[in-house]
């Protein structure tokens, strides 16, 4: 059994979709879970939407929305049957607008039952258009995906999705493909909510682990995780294997891969994460696994966080609040009065704590003239805290010294960068 999760840019056009069918019907696995993302842009759309629901610029919104999708489904050439439930759909929507208005107050539950359509719209398009091709089952993830009432970041219960999972595997006995939604789930009085910042993604782990899934396919469209943000250094490189640390440690630091709670489902299931490009599908990706014999380095970082001190200091040392609030973490050099700023991390094997990893950031940064506001290190990254302005030249330096091509290294450095 795989789950395939596919994201929004992999679904956002007819062409898209074709390329998506394709890489389901060749699966050779005899039960398949595609967890649907919304298309490419919906998701902006509809929390735009929920922000205006009480005047009618929402209108205007809802229009294009429904405008897009229809246009989408009529490309595809979806008999009047499956065209249906999208309408049906839409009129829901339009009702949730118009109650809200009436009432004048919209709460974080009717956001979550907003936000969650675009997940609901693409999986309804994606499991008719597969179903012309072979036949496929579409689920309401929120019948299985049994969360608390946190709207917004709500908490998977594991026992009630355990209680629930063997629906699925009944309709595993009559189809071989189920089409669900990612992001989405309903508390225990049945009323929706969202996951949170990389929902879909932890949809994926949470289907996965529930039915004990061979693997988890994450598709995308980078060719893996990548030694840095591509959009940002052109040269980056695709990263063949990589642990779940390791990866946890590069989504915690800003790198655009899955969410760290993705990871963590995947890691106490063992199950094998693997990201692919839908777009490049003959392309290996990268493998997401608990162990791996090759040295992994990467950069990452953010180009904007909050930057505190503590009161807490011990001689030179102080503490710095790490942005997502997850820990505290000990810097040196720290500067007093900045606030906001931008971090730049370099992630790898023997680079954190007692490594090698501030030698190397010190080093960089110095011969850029580059003063860091803090550095510091976890298990597997160096970090370092500079101004907003140096933030794309440091993290490409970096990406150049440490990862791809240059690695001129000081006369009186104790670093040995990494290999090509």
């Amino acid at each position: 059994m795989v789950v395939l999760k596919f994201g929004g840019t992999s679904l956002k056009d007819f062409e898209s979709i074709q390329k998506v069918t394709e890489i389901i019907r060749c699966e050779n696995s005899q039960q398949i879970i595609v967890v649907a993302s919304a298309s490419a842009g919906v998701t902006d759309n509809l929390i735009r939407l929920s922000k205006n629901v009480l005047d009618d610029k929402s209108d205007l919104i809802f229009v294009q929305l429904r405008d897009r999708h229809l246009e989408l489904m009529e490309e595809l050439n979806l008999p009047d049957e499956s065209r249906r439930p999208v309408e049906f759909l839409f009129e829901e929507l339009r009702r949730i607008i118009y109650g809200t208005r009436f009432l004048q107050e919209a709460s974080a539950g009717t956001r979550d039952r907003i936000l969650g359509f675009g997940e609901l719209l693409s999986s309804r398009i994606l499991a008719a258009y597969l179903n012309g091709h072979e036949a496929t089952t579409w689920l309401d993830a929120r019948d299985i995906i049994v969360t608390d009432s946190n709207f917004g970041e709500a908490e998977p219960q594991s026992e009630a999705i355990k209680a629930n999972i063997s629906g699925v595997r009944i309709i595993f006995k009559t189809s071989r493909i189920i089409v669900t939604q990612g992001y989405i789930g309903a508390d225990d009085q049945g009323r929706p909510t969202t996951l949170g910042r990389g929902g879909s993604d932890f949809s994926a782990a949470i289907f996965g682990a529930a039915l004990e899934a061979q693997e988890i396919q994450i598709w995308t469209d980078t060719n893996g995780i990548l030694t840095a943000d591509p959009r940002l250094i052109e040269n980056a490189r695709t990263i063949e294997s990589i642990t779940y640390d390791m990866a946890a440690t590069l989504a915690r630091l800003g790198a655009k891969v899955l969410h760290p709670k993705t990871i963590a489902r995947a890691l106490d299931e063992g199950i094998l994460i693997t990201v692919k490009n839908t777009f490049a599908s003959e392309k290996a990706g990268t493998r997401i696994l608990r162990q791996t014999d090759s040295e992994i380095y990467a950069v990452t970082g953010r180009p904007s966080v909050g930057f505190l001190k503590s009161d807490t200091s011990i001689g030179e040392h102080s503490f710095l609040s790490h942005w997502d609030g997850e820990e505290k973490t000990r810097v040196v050099r720290l500067r007093e009065g900045v606030y906001e700023a931008s971090t730049i991390s370099l992630v790898g094997d023997g680079l954190g704590i007692g490594g090698e990893g501030h030698t190397v950031m010190f080093d960089i940064l110095e011969k850029l003239n580059i003063s860091p506001l803090a550095i510091f290190s976890g298990e597997h990254h160096v970090t370092a805290v500079v101004e907003k302005d140096y933030w794309r030249t440091a993290i490409r330096f970096l990406h150049d010294i440490c990862i791809q091509v240059e690695r001129k290294v000081p006369e009186n450095s104790r670093v040995r960068y990494p290999a090509a």
